[in-house]
C-alpha cells in the first residue's frame, strides 16, 4: 500500500502542474465557446448583430426583436468583442486597408464628385450641359464628418425643478393611488 500512495499523489500532481500552463495560454479565441466565435466571424464577415446571431445560434422560432436583443448581448461581452476586434484587424492587414486608405478615398471621391463634368453625346462630344454628382459628394463628405466626430449629436439638458419636488410629487402620487 505504500507503494501506491506515493504513484497516487504523482498522478494528482501532474494535472495541477499543467492546468496554470493551460491558463497561462487565454487570447480571445480559446475563451470563446464554438457559437460565440461562429458569431464573431459571421459579424465580420456581415457587419450585422442580428445576422451573425441567426447564423451562430439556433434561431429559426425567434422573433427578430429577440434574435437583435441576444446579438447585442452576445455582442457586449468583453472576449467576443476582443475577438471581433482582432478579427476585423487581420481582415483589415489582409487587404491592405488602413484609416489613411479610407480617408484618401473619400476625399478623391468628394473633390470628383464635385467636379463640373461635360454631358458627352453617343459619340463623345459635349453637348454644350454640365452635371457634377451631387450625392456622391454629400455621402463622401459625410462619411469623412462621422469619422472625425464632427456630426455627433448633443443634448442639452437643462433641469428647473428641484429633484425633492418631483420626489415629493412622486410620494403624494403614490399615496393617493393606494388609497
Amino acid at each position: 500500500m505504500a507503494a501506491k500512495k506515493p504513484a497516487q499523489k504523482s498522478k494528482s500532481a501532474k494535472p495541477a502542474e499543467q492546468k496554470p500552463a493551460a491558463k497561462a495560454k487565454s487570447s480571445p479565441k480559446s475563451s470563446l465557446t464554438a457559437k460565440e466565435e461562429a458569431f464573431c466571424r459571421a459579424y465580420v464577415e456581415t457587419s450585422n448583430g442580428s445576422e451573425a446571431y441567426r447564423r451562430a445560434y439556433n434561431a429559426a422560432n425567434m422573433k427578430p426583436e429577440s434574435i437583435h436583443r441576444k446579438a447585442v448581448e452576445v455582442k457586449a461581452k468583453g472576449r467576443v468583442t476582443a475577438r471581433i476586434e482582432e478579427l476585423q484587424a487581420k481582415v483589415a492587414e489582409r487587404h491592405d486597408v488602413t484609416v489613411d486608405y479610407i480617408i484618401g478615398g473619400l476625399k478623391t471621391v468628394a473633390e470628383r464628385s464635385m467636379q463640373v463634368e461635360a454631358v458627352l453625346n453617343k459619340d463623345g462630344e459635349p453637348i454644350g450641359e454640365y452635371q457634377f454628382n451631387a450625392a456622391g459628394a454629400n455621402k463622401s463628405l459625410e462619411l469623412l464628418g462621422k469619422h472625425l466626430g464632427m456630426f455627433t449629436e448633443k443634448m442639452n439638458l437643462h433641469v428647473t425643478t428641484d429633484l425633492s419636488e418631483i420626489l415629493k410629487a412622486r410620494g403624494r402620487a403614490n399615496a393617493s393611488d393606494s388609497q
